[in-house]
């Protein structure tokens, strides 16, 4: 199978028993159970906004060669829930994990991901990221990271950009989570921080009103994205088969005059 495309459904269950597919999407459902009985290779796979979906256990038998995406799933352990172990490698080069519930964020839990390059952890709950041996000892390739929509400390922040800017990491802020110069009191290198960190657990009603609009936001944005690109390979299909049509009415055109 090349891809299954399965997003923007109801889907609560999904057994994937295919040796390899290349591309899933099954983002925008609600997910609570997905099983992947035997080892199977994927290139991209999108889980994203699945809040239902609790148990991630079925990562132990993927191998995930490119990108994961799992934003906007309520993913409060990161550790638990990719299951990261000495025997347990996974391949992929980019990984997506923004608009979750993340307190806490250690780059050494990522370790075994040998090949990873770029990293979204944009639009958590993180304060600080323990980041001792990052590129010294472990993600050797990190080359992207997304730091943007945390309440950072700003002391904690400037220690993480500068070890970035040291080791060649690009910091790359995500438009998806856009700075309000009205909710930071500072910022390093693009990223909103606060002097003596807070947390996203002491927003008033109005903030989490706005985090839910900018949620919303983003899934809209997310679905339009997918409509124009079906929309633009339906109009392609379309005027391929208009070409074709167009070519069998020249042909006889000429066999009709050719008669008379």
């Amino acid at each position: 199978m090349n891809a299954l495309i399965a997003d923007n459904n109801e889907i609560s269950k999904i057994d994937l028993k295919s040796v390899f597919i290349r591309i899933v999407d099954i983002s925008h459902n609600k997910l609570s159970s997905l099983n992947v009985p035997r080892v199977m290779s994927i290139e991209n796979m999108d889980i994203s906004y699945n809040p239902t979906l609790k148990k991630y256990g079925f990562l132990k038998n993927l191998i995930i060669s490119e990108k994961l995406k799992m934003r906007f799933n309520k993913i409060t352990d990161l550790s638990k829930t990719l299951s990261l172990s000495d025997d347990n490698d996974l391949k992929l080069e980019s990984l997506d994990i923004s608009g979750n519930l993340l307190a806490s964020f250690d780059f050494e839990s990522l370790k075994n991901i040998i090949n990873l390059q770029s990293i979204d952890i944009s639009g958590n709950n993180l304060a600080f990221a323990n980041f001792n041996g990052l590129k010294e000892s472990y993600l050797y390739d990190l080359e992207k990271v997304e730091l943007s929509g945390n309440p950072w400390n700003c002391t904690e922040l400037k220690s993480l950009i500068n070890h970035f800017k040291a080791n060649l990491i690009y910091l790359q802020n995500s438009k998806d989570f856009m700075e309000d110069t009205n909710l930071y009191e500072m910022y390093v290198s693009g990223v909103g921080c606060y002097l003596n960190g807070t947390s996203k657990v002491n927003l008033t009603p109005a903030d989490t009103e706005e985090s839910t609009k900018s949620s919303l936001y983003l899934e809209f944005k997310e679905m339009m994205s997918k409509f124009e690109n079906k929309a633009e390979i339906q109009m392609s299909e379309f005027e391929n088969k208009l070409n074709e049509n167009t070519e069998i009415l020249t042909h006889l055109r000429k066999d009709f005059v050719n008669d008379f």
